[in-house]
């Protein structure tokens, strides 16, 4: 159906003169027939005038003039009523003229008046007759315009529209709600078929092409009557619906399923608006819009979000297995390494058991180290913050630098502890400054013994801020950072050593924020080498006094 709205459906009169409508407008059968009624009118009239003024009767003939302007007033105008009532006042004043002249008595005078009032009452009524008439044609004029547009709305649109009737359901569900029934949705949920039954009873009575072609059919009247045909088995969104009616709702916008034509399911939103009058009940306009598309990539979507979960969560247990693996090796290597030092000072002859208990006592150490490791590993897994404890730094630090005796010697390197004015304790899991310590000076280690210096000096400076705040310098005499490696430096897996895994730094700065400090890398000026300051709030005002003292292992 192809309209446009400038095509007139109905078109009111028009007056033309004298016309009631504008000749033009008319057919030649229609001109014709206004032509007679008005010439037969006017023969009336002149029969009338001929009567009243050549016949003895005494009578109000005149009266008769309203017989003519009745027979010709369907085709004239409002002028053209005007027009025909003078010509019979005059045709009345006249016939009295001729017949009694000035000499008339009082009956004849009377019948005159009467006669005159006829014609003018008659010509008043004829008037307001028209007008009303005009204002009823001018009314439907507009009524079918109305429709007019709607239906070019209704069948040029390309959303999918349905007309359906609503009666029965409405009827039904009063019914229900007079027998008690007062939440639709339990009810429902009861009564097997509910939904069904309530679809069957929605009547589709028009729909446009668009609704057609959404679900596939080959004409319009495969999709008119009952609702429930397009409704999938099992689908209760059409509850939704049903709910709002029950309720004298009257905005419905939901989400749900159409079966189409060919057997295919859609998904659709359906739109509508019940009216307030229930007559129009049986015309309630339905737009759906398909979204089939949309669901299939909003699933994909989903779906692609659940594989990246998946990938993120691969990916995590493979940096958790990296930073155990990497935090796991140095205590380990330093437990073989005392493991058969302890067994080459028992196998001496005589057997050295002081130096063997020294080397007990730091496997001990070692698999302390390890065994917090794994306790501070499975606190994070299991998303409990690892309990802290008020530590001495400077205590720890020389602790530390006992457990790589061994490595420092064998890296052919000096270590340096210095402590500076009033330096407080620290809050902290012992083994994770422990493990951040020992890794600042492994990697210090490694990276003088690659560049092959030949002064090889770690200095770890003690120190309080001016903010409160505990800080630990680590800086080595070795080739420093390269500038372009600071701002990655902390990314997991990254690493400048061949047989690096790229964790250690990274865990460590992790280890420091949980606990409000931070990992601060620079390249130290004085030395050329590199420098890591750990910054750390302090322990709950747990401060002690401490004397500057350096201490120097000649290792």
């Amino acid at each position: 159906m192809s309209k446009t709205l400038d095509r007139p459906l109905f078109n009111p009169p028009r007056s033309g003169h004298f016309w009631k409508f504008d000749r033009s407008d008319q057919s030649r059968q229609q001109r014709l027939y206004d032509i007679r009624f008005t010439l037969l009118g006017a023969v009336m009239a002149l029969i009338v005038f001929g009567i009243d003024t050549f016949t003895p009767i005494e009578s109000a003939i005149a009266v008769l003039y309203v017989v003519a302007l009745l027979v010709s007033s369907d085709a004239l105008s409002r002028a053209g009523i005007l027009a025909a009532a003078s010509i019979c006042f005059s045709l009345c004043l006249l016939s009295y003229a001729l017949t009694h002249g000035l000499n008339g008595d009082l009956s004849t005078m009377l019948r005159l008046l009467v006669s005159l009032s006829a014609i003018t009452i008659t010509a008043a009524l004829l008037l307001k007759n028209d007008a009303a008439r005009r204002e009823l044609i001018e009314s439907h004029a507009e009524t079918a315009r109305g429709e007019y547009r709607y239906r070019s709305i209704f069948e040029d649109s390309r959303v999918a529209i349905w007309e359906q009737d609503y009666s029965r359901l409405r009827a039904y569900l009063r019914s229900l709600a007079q027998d008690g029934v007062v939440d639709i949705g339990h009810h429902a949920a009861t009564t097997e078929g509910f939904v069904a039954t309530c679809a069957g009873m929605v009547e589709t009575v028009a729909v446009n092409d668009a609704a057609v072609e959404l679900l596939h059919a080959a004409s319009a009247s495969e999709l008119l009557g009952p609702l429930s045909k397009f409704i999938p088995d099992g689908d209760i969104r059409f509850l939704d619906v049903v709910h709002t009616l029950f309720n004298g709702g009257r905005y419905v916008k939901a989400q749900g399923s159409i079966q189409a034509v060919d057997g295919s399911t859609k998904s659709v939103l359906t739109v509508l608006k019940f009216p307030d009058d229930e007559a129009a009940l049986r015309r309630v306009v339905v737009g759906l819009v398909d979204i089939t598309e949309r669901e299939q990539t909003h699933a994909a979507l989903l779906a692609a979000q659940m594989e990246l979960a998946r990938a993120a969560r691969i990916s995590t247990v493979g940096v958790v297995s990296a930073s155990i693996a990497h935090e796991l090796h140095q205590p380990l290597a330093a437990l073989t390494v005392n493991a058969e030092t302890c067994l080459r000072w028992l196998e001496t002859d005589p057997p050295d058991l002081a130096a063997a208990h020294r080397a007990v006592e730091r496997m001990v150490s070692d698999a302390e180290r390890a065994s917090g490791i794994v306790k501070s590993t499975r606190t994070l897994l299991a998303k409990r913050p690892a309990s802290a404890e008020t530590v001495d730094a400077v205590a720890l630090i020389h602790q530390t630098a006992g457990l790589l005796e061994h490595e420092l010697r064998r890296n052919r390197a000096t270590l340096r502890i210095e402590s500076v004015g009033n330096v407080v304790h620290v809050g902290i899991a012992r083994h994770e400054l422990q493990q951040v310590v020992i890794n600042l000076v492994t990697n210090a280690m490694q990276a003088m013994n690659d560049a092959g210096s030949s002064n090889r000096v770690i200095t770890i400076l003690i120190s309080r801020s001016d903010a409160g705040k505990a800080w630990i310098e680590v800086s080595d005499t070795g080739p420093g950072i390269d500038e372009s490696h600071l701002n990655k430096l902390f990314d997991a897996f990254f690493t400048t050593k061949a047989d690096g895994m790229g964790m250690g730094l990274a865990i460590s700065r992790s280890a420091l924020e949980a606990r409000g400090g931070r990992l601060i890398a620079t390249n130290n000026q004085a030395t050329s080498g590199a420098s890591f300051l750990i910054e750390l709030p302090l322990a709950g005002g747990a401060e002690r006094a401490s004397t500057k003292a350096a201490e120097q292992f000649e290792l």
